[in-house]
C-alpha cells in the first residue's frame, strides 16, 4: 500500500513537471513571436518614415518615382545621355534598354556629364511636367538617360518627344510608361540642350523630333 501511493506521488510531481515544462515553452514561443512581430512592426515605420514609404502608400510608388524623376535632382553627381536615333552606324555595340518593351535601342553616340556641364544639363532636366494620362500609346525615344548619385543609378529612362511619355522602372514590379508635356518651355530646352550634345547626328534633326521614325505600339507592364 505504502510503496503504490509512493508511486502514485511521483507520478503527480511528474505530470506537474511536464506540464510546467510545456507550459514554459509555450511562453518562449510566445515571447519570440511577440519579439518578430515587434522587428516588423518596427521595420514597417522605418521604411515610412526615413525611407518615405508613406510616400508609396499616398500616390503609389509608380506615381511617386516618376514625379520625382525630374525634381529631386539633389546628390545627383553624374548624368549620360545616350543619342538614341542616328543617321549613321551605331557607335557602340552596347545597347540601351527600353524597358516596357524588353527590348534594346542601338546607341549613335553618347556624353557624360559633370561639373558645370552636369549643372547646366539639371537646370532644363527638373520641373518637366509630368502627367499620366498625357501620352500617346507609341514611343521612339531620341534619347536615353542615366542618372548617378555617385555609383548608384538614381534613375534611367529614355524621352519620346513626339509620343510624350517616357518609362519608369519599378522594381520589382516591373516599368511603365508615363507622360509629360513636350510642349512646355523646360522641354523644348531640355531637347534643345541634347541636340546641342549631338549637333547634326540624330535622325531627322531639321524636323519633329520623332516624326521620323515609325511610331510603335505600347503598353504598360505594371
Amino acid at each position: 500500500m505504502y510503496d503504490v501511493t509512493r508511486v502514485r506521488v511521483r507520478e503527480k510531481r511528474c505530470n506537474v513537471q511536464d506540464v510546467s515544462s510545456t507550459l514554459s515553452a509555450m511562453s518562449v514561443r510566445q515571447r519570440l513571436s511577440r519579439i518578430l512581430f515587434g522587428l516588423i512592426l518596427l521595420a514597417i515605420a522605418i521604411h515610412l518614415v526615413l525611407f518615405e514609404g508613406w510616400r508609396d502608400l499616398t500616390i503609389g510608388r509608380f506615381h511617386r518615382k516618376a514625379n520625382e524623376a525630374f525634381s529631386r535632382i539633389e546628390g545627383i553627381t553624374e548624368a549620360k545621355i545616350y543619342l538614341l536615333q542616328g543617321d549613321g552606324s551605331p557607335s557602340t555595340s552596347e545597347t540601351f534598354p527600353i524597358r516596357p518593351y524588353n527590348e534594346d535601342d542601338s546607341i549613335f553616340g553618347s556624353v557624360t556629364l559633370k561639373g558645370s556641364g552636369l549643372q547646366d544639363f539639371l537646370k532644363v532636366w527638373q520641373y518637366q511636367e509630368v502627367s499620366y494620362w498625357r501620352q500617346a500609346m507609341c514611343h521612339t525615344p531620341a534619347y536615353g538617360f542615366r542618372l548617378f548619385r555617385g555609383r548608384q543609378l538614381a534613375f534611367e529612362t529614355s524621352m519620346c518627344w513626339h509620343c510624350n511619355n517616357f518609362y519608369v522602372a519599378v522594381w520589382p514590379f516591373g516599368s511603365g510608361w508615363y507622360g509629360f508635356n513636350a510642349e512646355t518651355k523646360q522641354a523644348k530646352e531640355l531637347l534643345a540642350f541634347c541636340e546641342k550634345q549631338f549637333p547634326g547626328q540624330r535622325q531627322g534633326t531639321n524636323v519633329t523630333p520623332e516624326k521620323a521614325a515609325i511610331p510603335k505600339q505600347g503598353t504598360n507592364t505594371l
